[in-house]
């Protein structure tokens, strides 16, 4: 499959509407969690044909979602700046995820809105993010999972839930993709939409943290952070990690958490000679966002079911 990346604005929600925000400032107590969660595909909307035929009725949904659980709101409205918060939702040939170098990821807790007794919301969203799929440029106005119970009563409170939430026991259950293309001329008739239901969440296990080896064959890992050439870094399998379950489309490093520099990704050969394949990928140093005051730099990924993994290696910076 050839992949395109496109940088949009996209909203991933539960839930009905967006309440105020609190913004979130990365420390060194975030407690980090990931929702994995799975649904299906109920109606398409296609009338130009812009999506492939991979997404059709009854088609899977995949995804995930990671949030720190140690911000506090008042109000049950949460908002995250820093990777590797963030959400994916997978369709057919198509994801729909946060920018991973910047997301802006929010989460609304609401519980009796408008002082209704059980008009409980709970929202998911991201607003800034990156597209990739079959060969399709959309700008993405929405991507919504709505979550809203009129009747029962899934909250007590606004609290940000570390337990993921029920799809059964909620009235409404509406994920919605929406999207046009910006090259037509008319691109409200270019619209496209994909609705769907999630069925069952799960959490993720905590992020793996792996071996890697930054410029592999140097003592010394030497950078120039301005320099204008490439970065090789490998990330080492063994009996008990394989890495041919990385998803390259997620790999990033640096504190700017710079993409692979090559379009059709990390190649894999055995560098260490262990018997075990070894994932080696290549980085733009300007893109990766390292500073003369870095002492190490980090890679970080996600594997297909979501998990994510992290390694780091000591570097030296060097003056252009």
């Amino acid at each position: 499959m050839r992949i395109h990346w496109k940088r949009s604005t996209l909203s991933v929600s539960v839930g009905v509407f967006a309440a105020l925000t609190t913004s979130f400032s990365p420390n060194a107590d975030a407690q980090l969690i990931t929702f994995a969660f799975e649904g299906v595909v109920t109606s398409v909307g296609n009338p130009l044909g812009l999506l492939d035929g991979s997404v059709f009725v009854g088609a899977d949904i995949k995804g995930s979602y990671t949030f720190d659980t140690s911000v506090m709101s008042a109000y049950g409205d949460y908002a995250f700046y820093e990777p590797p918060n963030g959400i994916r939702v997978d369709v057919g040939n198509y994801r729909f995820q946060s920018a991973l170098s910047a997301p802006e990821l929010r989460i609304d807790v609401t519980n009796d809105r408008d002082g209704i007794i059980g008009a409980d919301v709970y929202l998911v969203r991201s607003r800034s993010n990156e597209s990739i799929g079959a060969p399709l440029d959309l700008n993405i106005l929405e991507n919504s999972w709505w979550l809203q119970d009129p009747v029962g009563d899934p909250f007590s409170r606004t609290d940000l839930p570390t337990i993921p939430p029920d799809p059964s026991q909620w009235g409404l259950n509406l994920l919605l993709i929406q999207g046009f293309d910006p090259q037509r001329p008319k691109p409200v008739e270019a619209s496209i939409y994909i609705a769907g239901q999630i069925t069952s969440l799960y959490v993720v296990p905590t992020r793996i943290v792996i071996p890697i080896d930054i410029k592999p064959g140097s003592d010394i890992n030497d950078i120039k952070p301005m320099s204008p050439g490439l970065l090789p870094v490998v990330v080492f399998g063994s009996p008990s990690f394989d890495v041919l379950a990385v998803d390259p489309a997620t790999v990033r490093f640096g504190p700017k958490g710079a993409p692979l520099a090559h379009r059709n990704g990390p190649h894999f050969e055995d560098i260490d000679g262990d018997g075990y394949a070894d994932l080696i990928a290549h980085f733009r140093v300007r893109e990766t966002g390292l500073s003369t005051d870095d002492a190490k730099a980090c890679l970080m990924a996600q594997l297909a079911d979501g998990s994510e993994i992290e390694g780091c290696d000591s570097i030296r910076t060097l003056p252009q």
